[in-house]
């Protein structure tokens, strides 16, 4: 299901001392950005640093309001791109000579979506995470609160601690009706823009009022499916797929803010994330199940894995006894089988479907 990408954060940089070098006026500049913020943002949905070596911006697009409207904080829609390019012009970013803009890089970017899912979230939770992942990823299910769990897909961070399990570049899939219910306790949202005919035609007629813009949070099933990056080495990956190019200066915020310009920056960065979706989680096509047989015991495993997750020490207990790679191939053989249409049904929600590439 394309078209209602989100992007959940967006920071971005320059050096200081590049900046003086070039003549521009740093405090000056500093000034103006906080005010345009202060004027589209609540003072928690933004941050604006200083230091000898950089001035930085990181900000949630999706917290966008406007004084003239009324409608529920969260963090569920994405500004128009419209008003994205006026935000990042009011910012006087597309003002500045080239020389200047070629200074800002990427240091962050979040991209997710909100997936109107036909079970209870935590189905698709315990699924995921008991799923094989492609390269380094491995999965890691944390109870973030008492009624939600956070499923992470990452790679791990290089020196782990359980305090800082994460590495670069991570994948989540969490509830996000629950999360905004146990955060802010609220039962129902003001939707800002509304959800589309697309989006309308997942849902319970009951859980939404399109003449009010009202979501009912306890009548839908929101899977958030989010990707994010830090860090150069991981996006310059985004950089390389936008450019066509495999360059070494990261992400630089003009690749971003021409694509705005020409009002493809949402479809071009949809794309990236359909694909790094692609590439890591949902690497298999969804197969007939009859195509793979399982055996008795097979399909015993296969309904236990779909039920709860896995013991995270089970693997080791198999690999410590000589009995990992037959564990691997069972896993392997009940994924390829596709006995839960729990993937099937993300594969197309996610508009995974609608793609046929994936990138090197």
């Amino acid at each position: 299901m394309s078209g209602n990408l989100l992007i959940d954060k967006l920071g971005f940089y320059a050096p200081i001392p590049d900046l003086t070098d070039l003549g521009v006026d740093v405090d000056f500049q500093l000034n103006h950005v906080n005010k345009c913020m202060e004027m589209f943002f609540p003072q928690k949905a933004y941050t604006i640093k200083t230091s000898r070596q950089k001035l930085s911006l990181c900000f949630t697009p999706t917290r966008y309001l406007k004084n003239d409207e009324k409608y529920t904080d969260t963090n569920l829609e994405m500004l128009t791109e419209d008003e994205l390019y006026e935000l990042l012009n009011s910012l006087g970013l597309y003002s500045l000579p080239d020389n200047v803009i070629d200074k800002y890089r990427v240091s962050v970017l979040h991209l997710t979506k909100n997936n109107y899912m036909n079970k209870p979230p935590i189905e698709y939770i315990n699924f995921l995470s008991n799923r094989q992942y492609k390269k380094r990823f491995k999965a890691l299910l944390h109870h973030s609160s008492d009624t939600n769990k956070t499923l992470y897909v990452t790679t791990l961070a290089k020196h782990f601690t359980e305090k800082d399990k994460v590495g670069d570049r991570q994948y989540l899939f969490y509830d996000k009706a629950q999360e905004l219910q146990d955060k802010a306790n609220i039962e129902k949202v003001v939707l800002r823009l509304g959800l589309n005919k697309e989006e309308r035609a997942l849902i319970p007629s009951e859980a939404y009022n399109s003449e009010t813009k009202t979501l009912y949070l306890d009548k839908v099933n929101i899977l958030r499916c989010e990707l994010q990056y830090r860090y150069k080495p991981k996006l310059q990956n985004i950089s390389n797929f936008i450019t066509g190019k495999k360059g070494k200066d990261g992400l630089k915020l003009k690749t971003l803010l021409d694509l705005l310009e020409e009002r493809k920056l949402y479809e071009t960065l949809e794309g990236y994330y359909i694909n790094a979706l692609q590439d890591v989680i949902f690497y298999q096509e969804p197969v007939i199940k009859e195509k793979i047989k399982l055996n008795n015991y097979e399909q015993m495993f296969a309904e236990l894995i779909n039920e709860k997750p896995l013991p995270p020490s089970l693997m080791k207990i198999f690999k410590d006894n000589g009995f990992g790679d037959s564990f691997s191939n069972l896993l392997k053989k009940v994924q390829s089988s596709d006995i839960s249409p729990l993937y099937t049904e993300l594969y197309n929600k996610l508009g995974i479907a609608e793609t046929v590439t994936v990138p090197a």
